[in-house]
């Protein structure tokens, strides 16, 4: 099974800092705000391979095969 994630789009164009802005002034509680922040700036993951999983590793903006 292959699982690919184009996480580009999602995450160079959204402004985390407006987001929790807007999430406040709607009324979301502000745990589950800190919990979406922690999310989205500490993000690690890791893949299977051959059905064993990898060490962690940061999610991290850089070019892209054929950019």
């Amino acid at each position: 099974m292959l699982f690919k994630v184009d996480f580009e789009k999602a995450y160079d164009s959204v402004d985390w800092g407006y987001l929790d802005a807007v999430m406040g002034r709607t009324g979301f509680p502000t745990l589950w705000r800190k919990w979406i922040t922690e999310c989205v700036s500490t993000t690690t993951t890791s893949i299977l391979v051959n059905g064993s999983p990898t060490d962690e590793f940061s999610l991290q903006r850089g070019l892209r095969q054929g950019d």
